[in-house]
């Protein structure tokens, strides 16, 4: 976790979108390094995910809404920080999710897509599964860092290692110009 969080590049007051929260487990770190004042929008598409981690980690700081990111009508430019933790395979429109990311960014925002545990160990796991999240595939970090540059974004770092996926994309601070 030390490392994803590393990665977001959090400091005090910063505005994080918190992609996926479930039990809420990375609340304490964003809430630690965003002090006193940065704000954390913890989303999940469960509400009972949602009650636990309200219960785990109340705090004035963070608010709580019931919502895929593909749905999440934020404001334009809201967030500094938008974290998608062992998520992204799960969007059921990963292009429109990364577009609602992109919009929901200020000029200059990290978006961090992340997973504590390596994408060929994810994708076997869901493929054993089956069901609901047999389809569910993390692609190389490169080809996402490609669909990124499409939407908008500047890849920063990509990392696809066997114990960890890291790609973080940043939105432009400047429009270009035609």
């Amino acid at each position: 976790m030390a490392r994803l969080l590393a990665a977001a590049e959090l400091g005090p007051g910063l505005r994080v979108l918190d992609v996926g929260t479930g039990n809420g487990r990375l609340v304490p770190g964003i809430l630690e390094a965003t002090a006193p004042f940065g704000e954390v929008t913890a989303l999940d598409p469960s509400e009972n995910m949602l009650a636990v981690a309200r219960r785990r980690h109340p705090s004035p700081r963070v608010r709580w809404i019931r919502a895929n990111l593909e749905e999440f009508e934020g404001r334009p430019g809201e967030f500094h920080r938008i974290i998608c933790h062992a998520v992204f395979p799960h969007f059921f429109d990963a292009g429109r999710a990364l577009g609602v990311a992109h919009r929901s960014l200020v000029p200059g925002g990290l978006l961090v897509i992340a997973h504590t545990v390596g994408r060929d160990r994810i994708n076997a796991r869901h493929e054993k599964a089956g069901g609901a999240v047999e389809t569910d595939v993390l692609p190389p970090a490169g080809k996402l860092s490609d669909t990124l540059r499409r939407i908008g974004f500047h890849p920063e770092r990509v990392r696809d290692e066997p114990d960890f996926y890291l790609v973080t994309a940043r939105r432009p601070s400047t429009t270009p110009t035609r």
